[in-house]
């Protein structure tokens, strides 16, 4: 019996797609370019090299997790590898997703190799109690926004501090955006 070769690629093709669109659990996509810089910082230091991520947890040996309750989400992604083009990892904790703003309890962190940069967030202007403005809304399961630090301290010394910014740039925020967080 003779099969047509159409009829085999389209139930291969058919088979496919539905394995591509029948996820109960897709997996956590996250999409933004910064870099940590020295943008008249003491000691003066190189600015680091930037990060830019499309990707989907998984991919390249990337960890993205996100998770929310209520309308507050926390976002980690990075690497903890021996490779050093990959020791670093950023991460948001307890950021409102209201209009309301960040709230109090909203963390930022960025970790390049062995320096991690912590700061509490605003959505007004950075300032040194709220090194980084965070503004981020959501909409069904996608959180997006801008993210800025300006002069953010590293942990254990608050005197050497960074920016965490748009790549190239000293003053302007990043596009920030996490699909698929678990709970929204």
């Amino acid at each position: 019996m003779r099969r047509n070769p159409l009829f085999c690629l389209v139930f291969i093709l058919a088979g496919l797609a539905g394995a591509c669109t029948d996820l109960d659990d897709p997996p956590v996509w996250v999409e933004f370019s910064y870099q940590v810089r020295c943008a008249g910082c003491m000691p003066m230091a190189q600015n680091n090299e930037p990060h830019r991520i499309a990707a989907l947890d998984g991919d390249d040996g990337l960890e993205v997790i996100c998770t929310a309750d209520g309308d507050k989400i926390s976002v980690g992604v990075g690497y903890d590898d021996d490779d050093r083009a990959k020791d670093w990892s950023f991460r948001l904790d307890s950021v409102d997703v209201t209009e309301a703003g960040p709230g109090s309890a909203c963390l930022l962190s960025v970790r390049e190799g062995s320096s991690e940069y912590v700061g509490s967030c605003t959505d007004e202007e950075p300032t040194a109690e709220f090194p980084c403005q965070v503004k981020l809304t959501h909409e069904d399961s996608v959180v997006s926004g801008t993210i800025f630090c300006d002069d953010i301290p590293l942990s254990g010394d608050p005197t050497a501090t960074r920016n965490v910014t748009k790549i190239s740039s000293n003053t302007m925020p990043f596009d920030f955006e996490v699909q698929n967080c678990e709970g929204l």
